[in-house]
């Protein structure tokens, strides 16, 4: 009896407690302490979904210049080369960790992908590769599409490159 007594006093106590800081003028909920202020959206960013980043993404993208594609060549060597390669023959650092080599860029599939493609398969991920669209902004995503389509023309033998109106 003198045990139930005790717990019913601790209780009780316990109880009060609690009541009488929930309901007085300092009483703070504690997922009051958690929220944070959102952060400022970047420049040249858009939130997924909205129509600004849709048109940022939708094809055929930006024009292609000397300065986008020296945009995308660093951000080739800054996202991609770990597990790409610097060719990107599917060489990167990690495959000597154990990880599995992704396929080169310069097989015949490849080849033909249009930057468009290539663009979602940054924004979305394939395979092992994670969707980077939270880490590439949409116009760096289409640099290196280009950069990436650079580096497979790199790898053909002059001959063998399309004609496209250079003439004879």
């Amino acid at each position: 009896m003198r045990r139930t007594l005790s717990l019913a006093v601790l209780a009780s106590a316990l109880l009060g407690a609690c009541d009488a800081s929930t309901e007085g003028e300092n009483y703070n909920p504690p997922h009051q302490a958690i929220i944070t202020p959102a952060r400022p959206v970047p420049p040249g960013t858009a939130p997924v979904g909205t129509t600004e980043y849709l048109a940022a993404v939708a094809p055929p993208g930006p024009p292609l210049t000397p300065a986008l594609l020296q945009r995308g060549r660093e951000s080739y060597l800054a996202f991609c080369t770990s597990c790409h390669g610097s060719s990107g023959a599917g060489d990167g650092a990690v495959i000597g960790r154990g990880f599995p080599a992704p396929p080169s860029f310069h097989q015949a599939q490849f080849l033909e992908m249009e930057p468009a493609r290539i663009v979602a398969v940054v924004t979305e991920g394939k395979g092992r590769m994670l969707p980077m669209a939270e880490r590439i902004p949409p116009l760096d995503r289409w640099a290196i599409a280009y950069y990436v389509k650079a580096l497979q023309l790199s790898r053909i033998p002059p001959h063998m490159v399309p004609n496209e109106g250079r003439g004879p």
